[in-house]
């Protein structure tokens, strides 16, 4: 049965097994004026989905307990360390000479760019932005899993 986590971006979804599935990247559910910071069309960051893999989940919640998650990777990527911020769209990042090439080519806590779009936002972010994206997203995911 899925569970509703009071203030998180994710669902808990209860099975029998011994494994826990993952589905960092299922989200589909844009925060409302997402669009107004994007440079490209909402279809464009689509791409960074793993588009309807939530539904693929879903269909085995009697069998394995998951974790899905609801808000999209274009927001936050939860692959990804929390210390991977990008200093090219974020204010408050502090990379070091052992930046990821992940982060490297644009696809960092927050992505930056999208495959056949280049860069999607249309400004830096603050500090405190990114802080609440870890504290409300990426940390409670990793919390639960």
């Amino acid at each position: 049965m899925a569970q509703a986590i009071p203030g998180a971006s994710f669902q808990s979804l209860d099975g029998e097994g011994p494994v826990v599935i993952s589905v960092p990247h299922g989200g589909r559910a844009y925060p409302q004026g997402i669009a107004d910071d994007l440079r490209v069309p909402l279809s464009a960051v689509m791409a960074l989905e793993d588009r309807l893999v939530d539904l693929v989940g879903e269909a085995a919640r009697s069998i394995e307990p998951m974790l899905i998650q609801t808000t999209p990777r274009a927001w936050i990527d939860l692959n990804r360390d929390e210390r991977e911020r990008d200093p090219l769209i974020d204010e408050g990042a502090r990379v070091g000479a052992r930046a990821s090439a992940k982060l490297r080519s644009g696809l960092g806590l927050v992505p930056r760019r999208v495959a056949g779009h280049g860069d999607i936002w249309t400004r830096r972010f603050r500090d405190a932005e990114m802080v609440a994206r870890i504290e409300r997203d990426h940390r409670p995911y990793h919390q639960a899993l």
